[in-house]
């Protein structure tokens, strides 16, 4: 199968099953316009009073910036707020402690642009669960793909696309089982097993 998807911070586990199944071809909208309350820029957790939105913060720009050329503002301190919320909900987590050393490098630099954090974060995520999910980037906007397209189905405020087996989540006795939270959630929750949950 192939697959046009949008770029996503610490995308759902909706997003990274449908880019196991898109092997044949991963394009990487990177010349759409910036769609705001969308997966771009916000991942989603589960903490100890439920689901949890982490928005990074972009800068003001010009209406219809391409997502290639938004920056991030980093006159909030959003990456230290980012991290207490992901310690705070997974640091009892199994894997953690296993992961955390190299995740918390992630948040070190300062990416100017969302594309290029966002990139990253993606990297991270296939070195860990030693997978190549490697992106071809569109060079221009794609008008029509021969496959599936995924950048505007996988939507915060659409309804999940995930064929999902329900796993541990450290606070599902209190909330019950969250579907399709950021692959984080996965990852911490069920370490080298999380691959398992994506084909």
């Amino acid at each position: 199968m192939k697959g046009l998807f949008s770029t996503a911070y610490f995308g759902p586990v909706s997003y990274y099953q449908k880019l196991f199944l898109s092997a044949d071809k991963r394009l990487l909208e990177i010349n759409e316009f910036f769609e705001k309350q969308s997966y771009r820029n916000r991942a989603v957790i589960l903490g100890a009073n439920g689901r949890m939105n982490l928005i990074i913060p972009l800068e003001k720009q010009i209406r219809n910036t391409l997502i290639k050329d938004r920056r991030i503002d980093h006159r909030e301190s959003w990456q230290s707020q980012h991290l207490k919320g992901i310690i705070s909900a997974y640091r009892s987590s199994p894997y953690f402690e296993f992961y955390e050393e190299d995740f918390m490098k992630l948040f070190e630099k300062k990416d100017e642009f969302l594309l290029d954090f966002n990139l990253r974060c993606h990297d991270f995520i296939a070195s860990e669960l030693e997978e190549d999910l490697f992106f071809e980037k569109t060079t221009a906007f794609v008008e029509d793909f021969d496959g599936e397209v995924f950048k505007n189905t996988i939507h915060p405020k659409k309804e999940s696309l995930l064929e999902e087996v329900p796993y541990y989540q450290v606070f599902e006795e209190k909330h019950g089982f969250q579907s399709d939270l950021s692959i984080l959630d996965l990852l911490f929750s069920q370490g080298p097993n999380a691959i398992s949950y994506l084909y």
